[in-house]
């Protein structure tokens, strides 16, 4: 008897950040938000918690020009930051 993966049956719940939980007033959601949250997430039995991308485009820039994106040596990802 096989047993399932955990993802197979799971509850998997995307946050997008920006707009999930503002806690300081800008009008912008932000990770203090998501993690004020997480008990509440437990109770309606989430397994696991999609981000999505939430990088501002002036940061991702930043990083790309100041080269510390690197190749991995893991297979399953091409880049790391």
């Amino acid at each position: 008897m096989t047993i399932p993966l955990w993802w197979q049956n799971g509850v998997i719940y995307q946050i997008y950040p920006k707009s999930f939980q503002d806690t300081t007033g800008s009008g912008t959601g932000d990770l203090r938000g998501v993690t004020q949250h997480l008990d509440y997430l437990q109770r309606l039995g989430v397994d696991a918690i999609w981000l999505t991308p939430f990088i501002s485009r002036r940061r991702w820039i930043t990083v790309m020009t100041s080269q510390i994106i690197r190749p991995s040596t893991q297979p399953t990802a091409r880049w790391m930051i």
